[in-house]
């Protein structure tokens, strides 16, 4: 089994015939995924601060466990 993104796509066939994958196109395909990572996380924590503002109780909610959370490690 692979252990990581780099070692699958250099073991893995690319087409047909078992010819592996070009280095231009692993780098392609490792920056595609990278930034992909990117985009979607950012994503995430903009659509949960937008839920958190438009609703002011879970907001209130977070901060009072986060304070509880400080307060606890002091």
């Amino acid at each position: 089994m692979y252990q990581d993104l780099l070692s699958l796509l250099l073991n893995t066939p690319h087409d047909e015939e078992g010819n592996p994958i070009r280095d231009e196109e692993i780098k392609d395909n490792i920056a595609m995924l990278l930034f992909a990572g990117i985009e979607t996380t950012s994503t995430t924590i903009s659509m949960a601060l937008k839920y958190l503002f438009l609703n002011s109780h879970c907001l209130q909610e977070v901060v009072k466990g986060k304070r509880h959370d400080h307060q606890s490690i002091s």
